[in-house]
């Protein structure tokens, strides 16, 4: 081999080892191109999506609700990461209630849950659709799954009082959640409910009490 074949081979391995260390094919310009347009576009698809979602937040707050959810759809196409777009979406289609509407907005509550498990609006949410749509079993639980991500929150502990009601049920459990709810609601409506759960709940205690010969003494103390 001569002095300049080997020259030649050695500058080649040297570019090959080069390429090699930063994840790249020995064809490194044309690559390194496309992966650094690759990240620009990402960065424009979120920028953009975040910027649709502003938008379609604000086509909302003034009542344009069909606008709102082109805008929110949209954005979903750029960027599917933001649990709000996913939420609010949501939120339009169970307002809208048109064919295929609630399950539409359950499926984009599940998915909001999903991106962010500790915001307890899109269990909740969630709740109210399958309320809205008849099942209080089923928005039962999903009231319980935000409450136990959120203890006190007002919107959950309504849903799942209401679901209480609805099916009839009378635990302890359910008093205890009645008694939190009416620390935290400031109107006159609900809490002329919640009292009128709390009787209720606090009669078919001490009913259930009496025909099992159980304790009534720590009602309402779970």
């Amino acid at each position: 081999m001569t002095t300049r074949s080997r020259t030649a081979l050695s500058c080649s391995l040297a570019a090959l080892s080069v390429a090699l260390l930063a994840g790249l094919p020995a064809c490194s310009a044309s690559a390194r191109k496309q992966a650094e347009q690759q990240v620009r576009d990402g960065i424009d698809r979120e920028a953009i999506a975040a910027r649709l979602t502003e938008q379609g937040d604000r086509a909302r707050l003034r009542g344009d609700r069909d606008r709102a959810i082109e805008l929110y759809q949209e954005a979903l196409d750029y960027s599917a990461r933001y649990h709000d777009t996913w939420n609010n979406l949501g939120l339009l289609y169970l307002e809208r209630n048109q064919e295929g509407d609630l399950g539409r907005a359950i499926n984009h509550f599940v998915q909001a849950g999903v991106l962010d498990p500790t915001d307890p609006r899109p269990p909740t949410n969630a709740g109210i659709a399958y309320l809205q749509g008849g099942y209080a079993s089923e928005a039962m639980d999903l009231f319980h799954e935000a409450l136990r991500i959120q203890p006190s929150y007002l919107p959950a502990l309504r849903g799942a009082i209401k679901s209480a009601d609805l099916l009839a049920t009378a635990q302890y459990e359910d008093l205890e959640r009645v008694k939190r709810a009416l620390l935290a609601e400031t109107d006159t409506q609900w809490r002329e409910y919640f009292e009128r759960q709390r009787f209720l709940i606090e009669s078919r205690l001490r009913s259930l009490n009496e025909r099992t010969g159980s304790s009534t003494s720590s009602a309402g103390t779970p």
